[in-house]
């Protein structure tokens, strides 16, 4: 079965709830390091 899990919670050592890490989050973080490895073009 097949679950759409769009967030995770973000917990310390307590397990207090510190922050939500979204699938939004991840697409930016990917988006950066594509952006940074990309060959830069001399103009």
């Amino acid at each position: 079965m097949f679950h759409r899990i769009n967030c995770l919670p973000v917990v310390d050592a307590n397990g207090a709830l510190r922050g939500l890490l979204t699938t939004t989050d991840l697409l930016g973080a990917l988006h950066e390091i594509l952006h940074q490895l990309r060959p830069r073009v001399r103009g």
